[in-house]
């Protein structure tokens, strides 16, 4: 076995599944910089500051001197904050227990717990709530597998299998700490399991039952106990990733989490990690090479959930398209997923990345939705669907006059925001003529109009009283000092001479032509200029220069195309946000946010393109116009910071898509595959080319608006192409973007949220935004936090049955449909008999100050 190589934990009898991360209850990180990988004859030992996500290893504060190379190393960190290492040299296995992390580095405050005559340490983990750790050891060339218990009052040692083609083994044990399950792949590409009761390894009792072969031609397994299912997880000889679980009556084998999933079935894939978060929900990551990012899905009891990305290396070079690493190793925390990446090709070579829990906290009147199943311990016989939303009305709302004199005679919602206030809807919209002008440049022939609206159906422009003009005749509904995307948004917390406020980021062409009329000799490396509009009506402008800076790798251009006032987020630093395309390399795009406590000065988020088509795009390209993401759009909706983005086909075809954010900072995609406003039949007047504008919530209808154009030929004069883009508006009721749905009839189809914390001050009721069919019936019970009882009185029985189609269907138990005070903390379970027509959209937790 060499001591480094591209991908090492793919191919080598040596996988290391002894935890490299372990994280401390103050959120400090111990991080181990395995052998052989960064030094061939060294163990270092470092310990992080918290940080959601970081590049790099601080300095070590211990190290280890290995007597062989390469070996294989492990941490742990127990209830008292207590870490346990356990290391590896080619001829013994250490144990080592350090009682306060505070004494790091300090050699002597590190007790040797036991040294183990092995030759390579495997998988281990802390015994609940004791005071030992169990082993996994291999010895070779015997292929011996044993199990070892160490740091109690003596060592426990059983030998669970011996063969010369066994590689090292995997473990996990049970939440009660009864039992342990093994598995470990072969040679020859077999995959075996057993399991070892701990009262018969302190018993001295011998494994005598042959391990189960549960798998062939794959390789690198990992297993995770949950209480109910034994998972394993494991990467098949297409570098691809598959998994099974045993129920306690029988295996389910091969079933293909990326194999044939149409973002990954030709990508490559390496290190499944089995994990816990802090709900008790079983977790699987890996790593995709060639999406250059770690992936993580959620067990659901019968199923993974759609992978997610994580995380990824960052790599702060000139190019964006260079900024992401191929991730080579990966190791996780068995308990709360803190995640380690490691690159040789990485200067810093490790980074280290704690990963997200959704808020267990629900806020009354606050919908919780089904956008990634993040809010589901358990899904059973039911899969999500995203609805794509219908036009309403079928043609454009607003179109090009065709008149050659108008700003706006060629393409009107080129960029722009709608919004409704003061009970109207009001358009700024960006504009094109269809006389371009030869020596102007193309940014400052792209004019904003205004039109308003009251049903947001029927449009009229309306004159602004600005007076202003379009080649020298009257463009009454012409708006001065906004910036050709009109990316306004409403401020109410703002003076009211203010209200209205609209950004602008300085352009790469801008910059460019900038530059080179003030005579500098390049643009790299200068301060990006910005603007911001505001307004005390939204007709009338005022216009100043604002700032925007980049902390990480600064792109091409980042153009906002949609901002919010968002007084939900916690941090005042990131009350208003901004979001847009952002040029990475020449004609490659994705999708940044951009932060300001004033929206005066801007940061843009270090960690970016937010939205890539790495992460979801099919499929993968170098390069744009094919396959990338390009515009995008932001609202607030509840507890989910939502994104709609461009998904460009190729140059001259893209739809609409949805990602959202919980924390206002990482975006997970909802099925990226399906399109939430889908391009129509060929020859239509938006059959070609999508552009997001604006999401607009109002009553029980939820409306996203978009400029569109035909696939029919068109012209181009100047160099610009003259298109007729119309405005363009889609619909679907409120809270209805994914619909959870039964898979086969004659089964429930049953789901159960993870624990939820209500916040409230009065009765509530719980509402079920559901449709459903004449014959299908939904129940819906509420459990204690650990799910294991239905509530008195709440529970499926006592449910009185829905059925019908309603956006707000009362949950009733018996005669009681107010939760009680004392209710705060529970899970909620629903099951549901139907078609797969029916479904569950949403659940919320009505005040009654709400109740009609």
């Amino acid at each position: 076995m060499t001591v480094k190589r591209p991908y090492p934990e793919s191919h080598t009898f040596l996988h290391h599944r002894a935890p490299r991360v372990a994280t401390l209850s103050d959120g400090r990180i111990a991080v181990l910089s395995e052998p052989g990988f960064e030094t061939v004859s060294e163990l270092r030992l470092h310990l992080h500051a918290p940080a959601d996500a970081q590049e790099g290893l601080p300095g070590p504060v211990m190290t280890r001197t290995l007597s062989r190379s390469p070996g294989s190393a492990g941490v742990w960190c127990d209830a008292q904050d207590r870490l346990w290492l356990a290391w590896s040299d080619g001829t013994t296995v250490r144990v080592e227990r350090l009682e306060s992390v505070d004494h790091i580095a300090d050699e002597t405050a590190w007790k040797v717990i036991d040294t183990i005559d092995a030759d390579h340490l495997g998988g281990g983990a802390l015994i609940p709530g004791g005071e030992s750790l169990m082993l996994a050891t291999l010895d070779t060339p015997t292929g011996r597998i044993n199990l070892i218990e160490t740091g109690g009052t003596c060592q426990h040692v059983t030998a669970v299998h011996t063969h010369p083609l066994n590689h090292s083994p995997s473990l996990a044990l049970t939440p009660d700490g009864t039992c342990t399950h093994l598995v470990w792949d072969t040679e020859d590409l077999f995959i075996r399991h057993t399991a070892v009761m701990i009262e018969d390894l302190r018993d001295n009792t011998s494994v005598s039952t042959e391990p189960k072969q549960v798998w062939s031609g794959c390789h690198h397994p990992d297993v995770a106990c949950n209480g109910e299912h034994v998972v394993v997880t494991y990467t098949g000889h297409m570098q691809n990733i598959k998994y099974g679980w045993f129920d306690g009556a029988e295996w389910h084998l091969d079933r293909h989490l990326t194999t044939l999933h149409p973002r990954f079935s030709e990508t490559l894939e390496h290190s499944p990690w089995l994990w816990t978060d802090n709900e008790g929900v079983l977790h699987l990551s890996f790593v995709c090479l060639t999406r250059r990012l770690a992936f993580d899905s959620r067990w659901l009891g019968e199923g993974f959930s759609d992978p997610q990305p994580a995380e990824g290396l960052m790599h702060p070079s000139l190019f964006l398209d260079e900024v992401r690493v191929r991730p080579e190793r990966l190791s996780l925390d068995r308990k709360g997923g803190t995640m380690l990446l490691s690159s040789s090709f990485l200067p810093e070579r490790h980074g280290v990345y704690r990963q997200s829990a959704p808020s267990s906290r629900i806020e009354p009147d606050e919908p919780l939705l089904f956008l990634d199943l993040e809010e589901l311990a358990e899904l059973s016989n039911g899969a999500p669907q995203l609805e794509t939303m219908r036009l309403d009305p079928v043609g454009p709302v607003l179109e090009p006059t065709g008149n050659l004199d108008d700003f706006d005679s060629s393409r009107v919602l080129s960029g722009g925001t709608v919004i409704r206030d003061d009970g109207r809807y009001r358009m700024w919209y960006g504009a094109l003529g269809l006389t371009p002008e030869a020596g102007i440049p193309w940014y400052e022939q792209v004019y904003v109009g205004y039109a308003e609206s009251g049903d947001g159906i029927n449009w009229r422009r309306v004159d602004t009283g600005n007076g202003d003009t379009y080649k020298g005749r009257p463009a009454p509904n012409r708006i001065r000092n906004v910036d050709h995307n009109a990316c306004v948004f409403v401020d109410p917390a703002d003076d009211r001479s203010r209200r209205y406020k609209a950004i602008k980021f300085e352009s790469r062409a801008q910059r460019h032509d900038h530059v080179l009329r003030e005579g500098e000799g390049s643009y790299l490396g200068l301060p990006r200029r910005a603007w911001l509009s505001t307004s005390p009506d939204g007709l009338t402008w005022k216009r100043e220069q604002v700032s925007v800076d980049f902390p990480g790798p600064e792109p091409y251009g980042f153009q906002p195309q949609s901002a919010i006032h968002d007084p939900r987020d916690p941090d005042p630093a990131r009350r208003y946000k901004a979001i847009g395309f952002t040029s990475l390399a020449g004609r490659r795009r994705g999708a940044s946010l951009a932060y300001s406590p004033d929206a005066r000065h801007w940061v843009c988020a270090e960690r970016h393109p937010l939205l890539d088509s790495l992460m979801a795009v099919n499929p993968i390209r170098g390069a744009g116009p094919y396959g990338q993401i390009h515009d995008a759009g932001i609202a607030r909706h509840g507890r989910y910071l939502l994104a709609f983005y461009q998904y460009q086909h190729d140059g001259s075809s893209a739809d609409i898509r949805l990602a959202f954010s919980r924390d206002n900072q990482r975006f997970r995609f909802t099925q990226p595959e399906t399109p939430l406003v889908a391009l129509g039949k060929p020859g239509s007047w938006n059959s070609a080319y999508l552009m997001t504008s604006s999401f607009v919530a109002d009553g029980d209808t939820m409306s996203v608006y978009f400029g569109a154009n035909s696939d029919q030929p068109h012209e181009t004069v100047h160099g610009l192409p003259i298109l007729h883009m119309c405005a363009g508006r889609a619909v679907a009721k409120r809270d209805r973007f994914v619909r959870l749905a039964p898979l086969r009839e004659g089964r429930s189809m049953t789901a159960e949220t993870v624990p939820l914390t209500l916040e409230r001050h009065g009765p509530i009721t719980l509402q079920v935004n559901a449709k459903l069919s004449p014959t299908a019936r939904l129940r819906v019970a509420l459990l204690e936090e650990t799910g294991e009882w239905e509530i008195p009185g709440l529970g499926l029985e006592d449910c009185q049955p829905i059925t019908g189609d309603s956006l707000a269907h009362t949950v009733v138990w018996g005669e009681t449909r107010y939760l009680r005070r004392a209710i705060s903390r529970f899970r909620v379970r629903f099951a549901l008999d139907g078609t797969a027509e029916d479904g569950v959209y949403a659940l919320t937790f009505v005040s009654t100050a709400r109740i009609p």
